[in-house]
């Protein structure tokens, strides 16, 4: 993707000229510089490709737009915006000079398959153990208090996903030190997912299902999704078990965990 980023925004050209507030730093662009080393260094930074025509003043600057020496007068102080009402007619400023950026995103997507051979001796029980590390997501603050905003809403979503009820949700909300900032919220989230749907490669439902979920900490919250009871067993482990269990169809494990983050040291 191509897009133009802000560059130096005091900036001024002639009146009359092909450059206007939508401009491009291109390849070969004049440029008069206004404001020393620094500022001739950061500009070629941003334009390599440019003309850079160093001087010392603003009135130097501007002479050289008046002779079509130079396209555009750039300048990092404060004197040009102190100059523009008196130029006015003769000159036309700038703000939003662009350099043209080029961002590279994928528009593949990778799955991965995994498959090797097992031996299963004749007439006799065979245990199959499947086990993997899911990866785990999160934010730096918590989100679904936040408004629905552009067609998305954090709450549904999460309600849907996470099966945060309304008592889990009020629990957050009376941690926020003002209620009118929802991100103010002292919690990390962490997101797990655990998909038991592909590993459903057995015969029949699975005889006894036990399910053991650990937040980390006392102080963390955790909210997921199950259809039966939930026994806590621990000050931070919850576990469940079922009889002939089958995965639901369409339905993963989703584990939302609410980091709550270290109070400051108190001063001494």
């Amino acid at each position: 993707m191509t897009y133009s980023a802000p560059g130096l925004i005091r900036a001024m050209v002639a009146e009359g000229s092909p450059i206007d507030s939508n401009a491009k730093i291109v390849a070969g662009t004049r440029i008069a510089v206004v404001g020393g080393a620094e500022i001739e260094a950061d500009a070629a930074r941003r334009w390599p490709d440019a003309v850079f025509i160093p001087t010392d003043s603003s009135d130097e600057a501007l002479d050289a737009l008046k002779a079509d020496e130079a396209d555009v007068y750039v300048d990092a102080t404060d004197t040009i915006n102190a100059r523009i009402d008196a130029l006015a007619g003769e000159f036309v400023p700038i703000w939003d000079v662009y350099d043209e950026k080029t961002d590279y995103t994928p528009v593949w997507t990778l799955k991965s398959t995994y498959s090797w051979q097992a031996v299963f001796p004749a007439g006799k029980t065979a245990e199959v153990e499947h086990s993997y590390k899911p990866s785990v997501g999160g934010t730096v603050a918590v989100t679904f208090l936040g408004e629905a905003y552009d067609g998305y809403d954090p709450a549904t979503e999460y309600k849907q996903k996470y099966c945060t009820d309304e008592d889990f949700v009020d629990t957050v909300r009376k941690t926020l030190p003002n209620p009118d900032e929802p991100y103010g919220a002292p919690y990390t989230e962490s997101w797990l997912s655990y998909i038991w749907s592909t590993g459903g490669n057995w015969s029949g439902a699975i005889g006894t299902f036990r399910l053991t979920i650990d937040k980390g900490r006392p102080e963390n919250l955790v909210s997921f999704c199950w259809d039966g009871e939930v026994t806590k067993t621990s000050p931070t482990t919850f576990e469940m078990e079922a009889k002939d269990w089958w995965p639901p169809y369409g339905r993963e494990l989703e584990v939302l965990i609410l980091n709550r983050n270290d109070p400051e040291p108190a001063a001494g």
